[in-house]
């Protein structure tokens, strides 16, 4: 498997028809994305928290335009400058100790060259002072897709690990209060969820559901009224339910290697300490009742996050002035005015 690695990094093709057929196939996926409504909100949501010019508001597939700009050429100069050793980490698995495992990249360490390359860096967009809606039309939606959010903390921030437990009872899954109100008391949609999406520079906290088009209006209104009172409605037993959870979880978490692998891309990624999983679960240990509340106080602000919603336009827009988050805007697809 080695020696194939070795002439995927090193004797690279730079085969045209490959190239074309990739270039079509991605422009394709691109397309089908525009008529998926869930796709549509998170573009969309992505554009508007980070700003029409900032890259992380730029989907990571491209766009027409700029996937079809691209040329082989274009490749080839990203591979000599990125494409590096000083660049690189490899993950491995298994039945194998580390003497083995750096034996099998020995070949690289004699043929493979290259700089350690310049990683540009993007200023984050402040916060909003207050909420912006937004309203993406898809005509005659049968359901409508809301996404909510801001900016938070980058991944290796001490917060995020709290954060993320905070979240737990918030939208983490079945147990949340998002999915208790909107999916089991209301029945407007199959789950409702919220999370803190990790980044190298800053995490974005997300809150989400997919609800009848008839119910757009409440659901909107709902998620703002649960966002508003979370810190002031959590509990010592709601931290004490997360503890428990969150420690049950991790000890079958890494048990397959494709978890592993995953633990070790995390480390690599976004710069963790090697025990990060023992140090957040002893921040789970130790996390007091005032501290979560105060994490919650901090991250989790509805009047300053972008609303997103894809539905149909002739039914539900107008509506969602009385959801209190401001007069919402029309955009096309690609998050534009219009």
């Amino acid at each position: 498997v080695m020696h194939l690695v070795q002439e995927i990094i090193l004797e690279p093709r730079w085969d045209t028809r490959e190239f074309d057929r990739l270039k079509k196939a991605t422009v394709s996926h691109i397309v089908q994305q525009k008529a998926q409504p869930g796709s549509v909100a998170m573009n969309v949501f992505l554009k508007r928290i980070y700003g029409n010019d900032h890259i992380l508001g730029t989907p990571i597939t491209g766009t027409e335009d700029s996937v079809n700009r691209i040329t082989l050429h274009d490749l080839q100069l990203y591979y000599a400058d990125y494409l590096t050793p000083a660049m690189a980490t490899f993950h491995f698995a298994g039945d194998l100790n580390p003497e083995k495992a750096l034996s099998s990249l020995g070949f690289l360490g004699k043929h493979w060259h290259g700089a350690e390359a310049t990683i540009p860096e993007y200023p984050v967009p402040e916060s909003r002072q207050k909420p912006e809606l937004y309203f993406v039309d898809v005509a005659d939606a049968k359901q409508s897709v809301i996404i909510m959010g801001l900016t938070a903390m980058p991944r290796n921030h001490p917060d995020f690990a709290a954060a993320n437990m905070v979240n737990y009872k918030l939208g983490d899954g079945s147990g949340g209060r998002l999915f208790t109100i909107l999916r089991l008391e209301k029945g407007y949609t199959y789950g409702a969820y919220s999370f803190f999406m990790p980044r190298v520079q800053q995490a974005v906290f997300v809150g989400n559901a997919s609800v009848q088009s008839a119910y757009t209006l409440e659901s909107l209104k709902l998620f703002n009224e649960i966002l508003t009172s979370y810190s002031a409605d959590f509990t010592p037993a709601d931290l004490e339910t997360t503890r428990m959870a969150l420690v049950r979880a991790n000890a079958g978490k890494y048990e397959h290697l494709q978890s592993k692998l995953d633990m070790l891309h995390d480390i690599s990624t976004y710069n963790l300490p090697k025990d990060y999983v023992t140090n957040e679960e002893m921040l789970a240990e130790k996390l007091t009742f005032e501290q979560a509340r105060s994490i919650g106080d901090k991250y989790i602000k509805p009047g300053q996050m972008i609303y997103v919603v894809t539905g149909d336009a002739r039914s539900q827009m107008s509506r969602l002035v009385e959801a209190g988050l401001g007069e919402p805007v029309l955009l096309d697809k690609n998050g534009e005015e219009l």
